[in-house]
């Protein structure tokens, strides 16, 4: 398998790349996340649970310790497979020209950007006790559903770069029929927001109260990103909604900028 960057892909990758036609190998990496349990913690549960079935067997069986051994056995066995997930949370994914795999947990999930259909971004607030700062994960899906989740905070510039070509990607196939729509007449739905030749609103539920509708003349300027909308209105303020976890949300900035110039409004990044 050709490598773009010069690094050299491991069997696993280059088995996967082969198998799914990803085509050329980009680059690895992990993410390692914050396990559940220490291992520590993890020590002390097995050893809570052999006590506890040693205790319990000595009542049941008082008389004989082989069965008392017996019955230890299997619950110190059966602790162990529940403790190991919750500390191991080491995941590998391997990005290629046309594609990217997830390998962790004893499987792996592959999504072709042949099979690509929806792209989301989910804002993840960070733990204030790690004095971490709030991140992105991406969420890729294709057409069968098969989900490979990255998050942005690992794989440097290129986990960055694969969010950014999926995002191009899906962008060329699908924003041209919203804005044809737009263009006839028709309102344009993403997520929670909705743009129509009237204004923008937001669709949240009615007792929400990021619920709202602003009329394109009350429209000072827009801006649109991503992952949230902010409409200004001068002195009336500025009403916002959030993208966050939307499937293919990033494209409602294509549509309001499109209708934001019809309008004469002046759209900022």
């Amino acid at each position: 398998m050709a490598s773009h960057g010069g690094k050299q892909p491991g069997a696993k990758a280059r088995r996967l790349g082969a198998e799914f036609g990803l085509g050329g190998y980009l680059d690895s990496w992990v993410e390692s996340r914050p396990a559940v349990l220490s291992a520590w913690a993890i020590v002390a549960l097995l050893l809570l649970a052999l006590a506890g079935i040693v205790v319990l067997a000595e009542k049941v069986f008082p008389h004989d310790k082989t069965l008392i051994g017996l019955s230890a056995g299997p619950v110190f066995i059966a602790t162990l497979f529940v403790s190991i997930p919750l500390a191991a949370r080491r995941r590998v994914l391997h990005a290629y020209a046309a594609g990217i795999a997830k390998v962790g947990g004893g499987r792996h999930r592959v999504v072709s950007w042949d099979g690509l259909t929806s792209l989301a971004y989910t804002i993840v607030q960070g733990n204030d006790d790690r004095n971490e700062e709030d991140y992105l994960v991406c969420r890729l899906r294709d057409g069968a559903g098969t989900t490979v989740l990255m998050d942005l905070r690992f794989g440097g510039d290129t986990s960055s770069k694969v969010a950014t070509s999926a995002e191009r990607l899906l962008t060329r196939r699908l924003s041209g029929p919203l804005l044809a729509a737009y263009d006839a007449g028709q309102p344009v739905t993403i997520g929670r927001v909705t743009v129509d030749r009237s204004g923008i609103r937001s669709q949240a539920p009615v007792y929400d109260t990021r619920r709202w509708y602003v009329p394109w003349p009350q429209v000072q300027s827009v801006s649109a990103s991503d992952t949230d909308v902010t409409v200004y209105q001068g002195t009336r303020g500025s009403r916002q909604t959030s993208l966050s976890g939307t499937p293919n949300g990033f494209l409602a900035q294509h549509v309001i900028k499109h209708a934001a110039r019809q309008a004469g409004v002046p759209v900022y990044p």
